[in-house]
């Protein structure tokens, strides 16, 4: 008998323990990209605001173009928030960019600010947020609910791969929920990061003008079908590196970039992520990171100059919080340089041919073909080069 009620005895206290008795942990990570582009000499160039890809269309915006005159410097893409947690919960959310302007986010927001700039007003690139105040999280346990659905193999799938709750918000059309696996944003900002890359004929000297150590980076270069990567070393606060020899093709673009896909990987997980998310940042970036032409270093950034750019606040504050975003550092070396130089020139030959190979090189350059020209009509010295840069620009300029 006395056997039973301790049986018994024990199997209230553990139906006590289950319902609600042991807090639930709530946890809280979110990965995303600073991308800048620098000159030879290290100078933080402008005009990043153009897009690479187009976002699902359901993605809420607001006109990056708009932006062409403020002076955009970096490009901040695709920080995603999400969640964790075994029972449902509220939480109250927001995230400033006190030098930026939020462009891009899903679900919608309750508020964001600033405001738009009246007609005729240049608009100014700061003080930028996204308010979503109450958010639903909600574990995910295999049910269905009504995600916006996207194409096949598109990159905004990848982000969804996580062991993360859902989240839902009430501000979509007329009041409608809105569901996803994390909260997205996507903005543009004025400042600079305390990272200088200086290149000189294939070598580089890289510089941590911070105040904090960068624990994980990597330098890579991509040519053709080549391409190969190299660790920087850990820097700390105010080091700068030896003379590094620009890594050059030693491997395929495709070999390359799942080897140096594996090491962001491990970075990332070092740094505090989970492995699944660590993967989606990857495969979301892969190609734009690694198979692009260029020299470019991608490192982790650290924790406090995030927290300085993008104040968060979570209410109730999680257990556990992580906040990984990777800096990536666009590198024009001189060869570049001389290079697109050319291409300017080539516009004012008298050869069809030649005309057509420097309208081919600059096209290469895509979205980052504003900054590119920004650097070349500053180093020109021949009055033809210069004028042609400025109508160049003038042309990749929205519509006034």
């Amino acid at each position: 008998m006395r056997k039973l009620v301790f049986v018994a005895a024990a199997l209230v206290g553990t139906m006590l323990l289950a319902d609600d008795k042991v807090p639930s942990r709530f946890v809280v990570h979110e990965w995303g990209t600073f991308t800048s582009m620098q000159g030879s000499d290290g100078v933080v160039l402008e005009g990043l605001y153009h897009e690479e890809a187009e976002l699902p269309k359901f993605v809420y915006r607001r006109s990056a173009q708009k932006y062409a005159s403020a002076g955009i410097r970096m490009k901040m893409e695709t920080p995603v928030i999400y969640f964790y947690s075994d029972v449902e919960r509220k939480a109250q959310v927001r995230v400033d960019f006190p030098q930026g302007v939020m462009t891009q986010w899903y679900p919608q927001a309750w508020e964001f600010g600033p405001e738009l700039a009246a007609e005729g007003q240049r608009p100014e690139a700061t003080g930028g947020f996204l308010d979503w105040q109450e958010v639903s999280i909600v574990p995910d346990r295999g049910q269905a609910v009504p995600m916006p659905t996207v194409g096949k193999g598109d990159p905004w799938t990848f982000a969804r791969e996580t062991d993360s709750a859902f989240v839902r918000t009430s501000w979509g059309p007329k009041g409608t929920d809105e569901w996803e696996k994390y909260l997205f944003y996507r903005g543009l900002g004025t400042f600079d990061l305390p990272l200088e890359v200086n290149e000189d004929w294939g070598f580089l000297v890289i510089k941590n003008r911070g105040d904090q150590p960068i624990e994980h980076a990597f330098v890579l270069n991509v040519e053709g079908e080549k391409a190969s990567f190299a660790p920087i070393p850990r820097l700390e606060a105010g080091q700068s590196t030896s003379q590094l020899k620009v890594p050059r093709g030693a491997l395929s673009v495709q070999t390359n970039g799942e080897q140096l896909g594996k090491a962001l990987e491990n970075a990332l997980v070092a740094s505090g992520l989970y492995a699944k998310e660590a993967s989606a940042m990857v495969r979301t970036w892969e190609k734009s990171y690694f198979h692009t032409p260029g020299t470019r270093v991608l490192y982790v950034v650290p924790r406090a100059w995030t927290e300085k750019l993008l104040p968060c606040t979570i209410d109730p504050k999680p257990d556990e919080w992580v906040r990984v975003l990777v800096g990536r550092v666009e590198v024009l070396g001189r060869e570049h340089e001389a290079r697109v130089a050319g291409w300017v020139r080539m516009l004012g030959s008298d050869d069809l041919a030649v005309r057509d190979e420097g309208t081919r090189g600059l096209a290469s350059l895509g979205r980052f073909a504003e900054p590119n020209l920004r650097r070349a009509l500053a180093q020109a010295t021949d009055p033809e080069v210069k004028g042609r840069c400025e109508q160049l620009l003038e042309q990749l300029m929205p519509a006034r």
